[in-house]
């Protein structure tokens, strides 16, 4: 497993979120290289589309052993794929009585990162006009 090598920060987020960000300490993320969501529940996703630009998805999965990951993707085979899991979250919910998890409870750097990603695969116009 990678390390994350980002320190926190504070700005806005790009993804529209509609609920505002919980407000918890000590949670962070590390890379996840090979990631496979067999035997997990998925219980959290979410598109976001900007432009031109392919829809940029995040999903949750939670495994049988409480872990929580976290997949970036999209469709398009130009943008690349990022997995990372939730470290130091205190809500751990479980496989029996979770169905789907609403946007409240995704953290800062979470959010963050997902912005930090989407910005990175985003298809900008460097085309002067």
């Amino acid at each position: 497993m990678l390390t994350n090598p980002k320190p926190p920060r504070a700005s806005t987020n790009i993804a529209d979120w509609e609920a505002p960000a919980p407000k918890v300490r000590g949670v962070t993320w590390d890379y996840v290289e090979d990631f496979d969501a067999r035997g997990m529940r998925r219980v959290y996703g979410r598109g976001d589309h900007f432009g031109r630009n392919p829809v940029f998805h995040m999903d949750v999965w939670l495994a049988k052993n409480g872990r929580l990951l976290v997949r970036f993707w999209s469709r398009s085979s130009e943008v690349d794929g990022l997995s990372i899991e939730v470290i130091g979250l205190a809500i751990q919910p479980s496989q029996e009585n979770v169905r789907e998890l609403e946007e409240n409870w995704v953290p800062k750097c979470i959010r963050d990162e997902y912005d930090d990603w989407i910005i990175s695969e985003m298809e900008f116009d460097h085309t002067p006009s």
